[in-house]
């Protein structure tokens, strides 16, 4: 937990915030989140978790990095929500489709 802020910073450095999506319970507190980027690769490599610089907003794809539910609220449906809104997004931005 001491390393809790220094995390979160570089997560924040490294991923657009437009590529995160938020899940809040009743009383306003996170409890899941999926996460990812776009490109223009069809394939989804771990040299994307590492070099932020391969985002690419007008990209084809919409990767999904992760995909994170805090366990007292696993099993409510959140992460599939989160997916649902994901694809649903990629479909807007007229993406050919989310790895």
């Amino acid at each position: 937990m001491a390393d809790l802020a220094a995390v979160a910073a570089v997560e924040k450095a490294c991923f657009p915030p437009a590529h995160f999506w938020l899940l809040f319970d009743e009383k306003g507190d996170l409890v899941s989140f999926v996460d990812g980027m776009v490109t223009d690769e069809r394939d989804l490599t771990d040299a994307m978790y590492a070099q932020a610089a391969m985002h690419d907003e007008k990209g084809a794809w919409q990767m999904i990095f992760g995909v994170n539910t805090l366990p007292s609220c696993r099993c409510h449906g959140y992460a599939g929500k989160l997916l649902e809104a994901a694809i649903a997004d990629a479909r807007q931005q007229g993406r050919q489709g989310l790895v």
